[in-house]
């Protein structure tokens, strides 16, 4: 199944990535996230379809994913 991958800014600071994948039926957010071998707690927030969702989410077929990195300021 296809899952959409989009980063609104690259792990560098460049410009935003969306990227589509191949992945077996079943598999959840944090796999995938655990697959591209991204930084431990990189992400703050995580969108499936545009909507917050648990890293315990099943994907489907046809899903856009969301990885939005940490924001620091205050």
């Amino acid at each position: 199944m296809q899952i959409t991958i989009r980063f609104p800014v690259s792990l560098d600071g460049t410009l935003p990535t969306e990227k589509v994948h191949d992945y077996p039926s079943g598999i959840r957010v944090s796999q995938v996230i655990e697959q591209l071998e991204l930084p431990s707690g990189y992400f703050g927030m995580v969108l499936l379809n545009g909507r917050h969702t648990d890293t315990e989410q099943v994907l489907s077929d046809g899903d856009v994913l969301s990885l939005l990195p940490m924001v620091d300021g205050g």
